[in-house]
């Protein structure tokens, strides 16, 4: 998977915040996020640790639908920038069909 050069987002992090603010591991996390969409991408792919959140609700007694999807890609190599973990979160569009059985 090709993912924002981490040495890039760090590097964008720390000249961003003050060292007092980079302390601040939310703030810290803000940051990178935005560092990562200026950030240019890595040359070949990277490790990355991969999850899918599905959130179900329930809409009506024994009646369940699928209300949000969320994809998490992770490096696997861990930043010395207070958040501990680089990753991008996005809300894929998707549609959820109903299984035919």
């Amino acid at each position: 998977m090709v993912m924002p050069d981490k040495a890039a987002v760090e590097t964008c992090t720390r000249t961003k915040l003050k060292p007092e603010e980079l302390a601040d591991k939310d703030l810290a996390s803000m940051t990178i996020v935005g560092c990562m969409a200026q950030a240019k991408w890595s040359s070949g792919p990277v490790p990355i640790e991969a999850t899918i959140r599905v959130a179900v609700m329930e809409t009506a007694p024994g009646q369940h639908e699928v209300s949000g999807v969320t994809y998490i890609r992770t490096l696997t190599e861990p930043t010395s920038l207070p958040a501990g973990k680089i990753k991008i979160e996005s809300l894929p569009d998707c549609e959820v069909m109903a299984s035919g059985g």
